[in-house]
């Protein structure tokens, strides 16, 4: 265990913490995450001899909401944040390059975000909004949004995204999530299941038993093998 971040003496300690590795010869670690003023803040390690660990303001403009920030590193060391502000209740992205952060980029209402990046450094977002999972990426000058699930007429809503892109498949989004059921599910482009209220995802039940899930959480392998964790808030398991 080691000692992160104690804050600055009014604002301590930190919630929604979301850690990277970069791309150095000593792959270190680097932590997004909210201070209890509801800031965004980043911590890093350096080792030039000793290491240490160094901290910075990403965002001190908002109250940063929710249950999770996303958070990425690509190869080329740039990284990059997304998280929902509560006070104006919207989604920011930002990226620190040559050690600047950008100014924030609003993609409009969406709360629980994960975030990866492509195979060429571009940013991508699996979301919430009241009612549908989305998805958002960039193609270097503009960002596109497309609807992957949305049952909000049957009274159902998706819920705990994790995404990642197949690098296999043009770095097209694979998402976990818990639909409008309950169950644990996997969204992905192409096939033969149509997501509800979706065109060009198909959905495909992982596990349909009728217990409440939370918290999902892919991997894939480059080979485009997947892999799911998540939790059964009714057994705790």
């Amino acid at each position: 265990t080691t000692f992160v971040y104690n804050g600055d003496g009014l604002n301590q300690g930190g919630s929604m913490s979301a850690l990277a590795l970069d791309n150095t010869s000593g792959h270190l670690p680097h932590i997004i995450f909210r201070n209890t003023d509801g800031a965004i803040r980043h911590a890093w390690m350096e080792c030039p001899g000793a290491c240490s660990w160094y901290y910075e303001a990403v965002d001190s403009a908002v109250d940063a909401s929710g249950t999770n920030i996303g958070f990425a590193i690509d190869t080329s060391n740039v990284l990059h944040v997304v998280y929902h502000d509560g006070i104006t209740d919207t989604m920011y992205y930002r990226k620190k390059t040559g050690g600047v952060w950008s100014g924030a980029t609003n993609l409009g209402y969406g709360i629980e975000p994960s975030l990866t990046v492509s195979s060429s450094g571009l940013p991508a977002i699996a979301y919430l909004t009241t009612h549908a999972l989305m998805y958002a990426y960039s193609n270097g000058s503009a960002w596109n949004f497309a609807t992957i699930y949305d049952e909000s007429g049957s009274g159902k809503y998706a819920g705990f995204p994790s995404l990642k892109l197949n690098g296999g498949m043009s770095d097209q989004p694979v998402i976990s999530f818990i639909d409008g059921d309950g169950h644990l599910s996997l969204a992905y482009a192409g096939g033969m299941d149509p997501c509800p209220g979706a065109t060009g995802y198909d959905c495909e039940i992982r596990d349909s038993t009728s217990t409440y899930k939370t918290v999902t959480s892919l991997a894939m392998t480059d080979s485009g093998l997947r892999s799911m964790i998540y939790m059964d808030a009714i057994t705790g398991g």
